[in-house]
């Protein structure tokens, strides 16, 4: 890239982001430390002079400083190194998703697809030395997350985002925990740029659906062009499941154990796992979605997924979006979530798994009865 042009046309020969000050060139890498080059020369008179071999002389010491920074190792080199490392792939399969989503994510405006309206990690730090970054940094970043933004695309499309706490939240958390990596294997990083930053205080979802308002979506989504999303539904809230814990169900966690059946259920984030017996309506909803498989394609032997698509495969996480918008569409029902099943299945007295009080009260949003004061 040609460097930008000067305001005082004499310095443009000087390469990009090497500039001159009273005494000497400096050059100013973004995001870290500027690095002197050499001192200025300056005449009887006092006057500054630049003759060919002071040129020469700041454009050498420019390449030894350019050349020495590329082979530095910089934070977009150890991010890849901890999206393959042990730390990394220990992580949630939904957790690795989103920690790439936030590290790669970009702002394309030559792509009509984009859905982007905020640079990622990668694009916002990968240049800097990981020692240079520091709390400053992340919180600025953390503020431009939570701060509206509006993209036009090339075909004229605009795309808004009011900003989320919540986002910049989990964007932090994605820092923190390759900044806790890395320092383990680079020295001289003493500290974690992250420790101490404040995250936005949220706001709890206290979203309750109703026993009317879940029958109306059940009907919806079974007399909808996604009928798999009823028992997708029904099993998320008679079992108290997240989205991605029903998705992934496969045949084989139905087994038999002293002549009844139960469905396995493997709870993520920390939660217990349970067997809950097939009976009663959850019988019924297994016996739907396998009812739902296409006839005509073969059984896998493996990797046998429980609620499936119309071709035979698994739900992804767009299909399931794309069904639940029809259903809201269709109900007018349109704050409703997946996640809203497992709260409701809470608030209704489902055990959920979680090992401390506060989590279980967090997803319990009935109302207690409570006493006067006299």
């Amino acid at each position: 890239m040609a460097p930008r042009k000067r305001k005082d046309s004499d310095q443009n020969w000087l390469p990009d982001r090497v500039y001159r000050d009273k005494s000497a060139y400096y050059y100013c890498p973004a995001g870290a430390k500027k690095k002197r080059l050499c001192a200025l020369m300056r005449d009887d008179s006092g006057s500054v002079i630049e003759p060919p071999a002071l040129k020469a002389k700041v454009l050498a010491e420019y390449e030894k400083a350019t050349s020495a920074r590329a082979e530095a190792k910089d934070v977009s080199y150890w991010l890849s190194k901890f999206l393959t490392s042990d730390k990394f792939l220990r992580l949630g399969k939904a957790t690795q998703e989103d920690y790439r989503r936030y590290i790669e994510v970009v702002v394309d405006t030559n792509n009509p697809k984009s859905k982007a309206t905020h640079n990622g990690i990668r694009y916002t730090f990968g240049q800097m030395m990981p020692r240079d970054v520091k709390p400053t940094h992340i919180r600025r970043y953390m503020d431009y997350w939570n701060s509206p933004r509006t993209v036009t695309l090339i075909n004229g499309k605009e795309l808004t985002s009011d900003g989320k706490a919540s986002t910049a939240n989990k964007h932090l958390a994605c820092m923190q925990t390759y900044f806790k990596w890395l320092r383990q294997y680079l020295p001289g990083m003493e500290n974690n740029p992250c420790d101490g930053i404040t995250k936005f205080p949220e706001l709890a979802r206290q979203v309750y659906i109703t026993d009317e308002q879940y029958m109306q979506v059940l009907e919806a989504a079974l007399n909808s062009t996604t009928p798999w999303l009823m028992p997708y539904l029904e099993i998320a809230y008679l079992c108290g499941m997240r989205r991605a814990e029903v998705w992934e169900l496969n045949i084989d966690d139905i087994i038999i154990k002293d002549g009844d059946k139960y469905l396995t259920i493997k709870r993520k984030k920390g939660s217990r796992g349970e067997l809950i017996p097939i009976t009663g309506h959850l019988k019924q909803a297994i016996a739907a979605a396998i009812a739902m498989h296409p006839a005509d394609k073969p059984e896998p032997l493996t990797n046998r997924p429980l609620i499936r698509n119309t071709r035979g495969d698994r739900i992804t996480k767009s299909a399931l979006q794309n069904a639940l918008d029809n259903v809201r569409s269709a109900t007018g029902i349109t704050d409703i979530r997946t996640h809203d099943m497992k709260k409701k299945a809470g608030s209704d007295g489902k055990d959920l798994g979680h090992k401390t009080k506060r989590m279980a009260e967090l997803y319990d949003l009935s109302l207690k009865i409570g006493k006067a004061t006299r």
